[in-house]
């Protein structure tokens, strides 16, 4: 029975945008220390040495701190920082970060498929070396001068999001709320939702595209990106943690 009414829950993208957008209204002031909080985190990174410094890990840990604080906040769990439930979110977490270097990985592969049926099983070994030397340079010049071939990894993104993101992002806050932070369970609660997801994905993930591309043409205005990316997710905060009381609001 209760399997049943979990089936028959359905998002509605805009009652979700203006309930949340409601939400916003009334805390805009706990939320407006959040986001600057969040910004301030975002533009630490630089000043400690960029992604590839051990200060990036330091922020990104702050950060995930900062972001189980806002939902237990949100729920209004008390204490907001509770650390058993943040170590089991880990879980979830790890889990969310595999799926997705899976994915990666596979959508970095598809272009070397035809590489590896064009090599005429190497019974010339000449050919076969001139082939694969031109099929990567090939494949060079067109990754790298091509943007259709950025947008069109960005659409897959975009249309996988649902599946290995929005739903998985709910398992990670029902362990920051001190429940069991299944993907299998957060898939099964939530299936039957995959336009939603998708309508979401495209209204969340097109602007953060926008403002990545936006930096690299205009690295003079990188942080003005930064800081509208930042705003652009803690409203999306607030999005799942409505999504996440229609699941799992018992």
């Amino acid at each position: 029975m209760a399997n049943s009414e979990t089936e028959e829950k359905q998002l509605e993208v805009r009652n979700l945008l203006c309930e949340a957008a409601e939400y916003v209204a009334q805390q805009w002031r706990v939320l407006s220390l959040f986001t600057l909080v969040a910004i301030v985190l975002h533009l630490l990174v630089m000043p400690l040495g960029g992604t590839d410094s051990y200060g990036f890990w330091a922020v990104l840990v702050a950060l995930y701190l900062l972001e189980s604080v806002f939902f237990r906040f949100y729920f209004e769990k008390r204490p907001y920082l509770q650390w058993r439930p943040i170590m089991r979110s880990l879980v979830p977490s790890v889990k969310v970060v595999f799926l997705a270097a899976m994915f990666a990985l596979l959508l970095s592969l598809l272009p070397f498929i035809p590489l590896l049926l064009g090599i005429p099983y190497f019974e010339e070994y000449v050919s076969s070396v001139a082939y694969a030397d031109d099929y990567l340079l090939f494949l060079q010049r067109y990754m790298q001068e091509v943007p259709l071939v950025d947008w069109g990894l960005n659409a897959i993104l975009i249309l996988i999001a649902p599946i290995i993101l929005f739903r998985p992002m709910l398992a990670w806050i029902a362990a920051i709320m001190g429940r069991r932070g299944s993907l299998r369970i957060a898939w099964r609660m939530s299936k039957g939702n995959y336009i939603p997801f998708l309508g979401l994905s495209f209204i969340f993930l097109v602007p953060l595209m926008i403002f990545y591309h936006f930096k690299e043409l205009w690295p003079e205005l990188s942080i003005l990106a930064d800081i509208l990316s930042v705003v652009l997710m803690m409203f999306l905060n607030v999005v799942l943690a409505k999504i996440y009381k229609i699941f799992y609001q018992d």
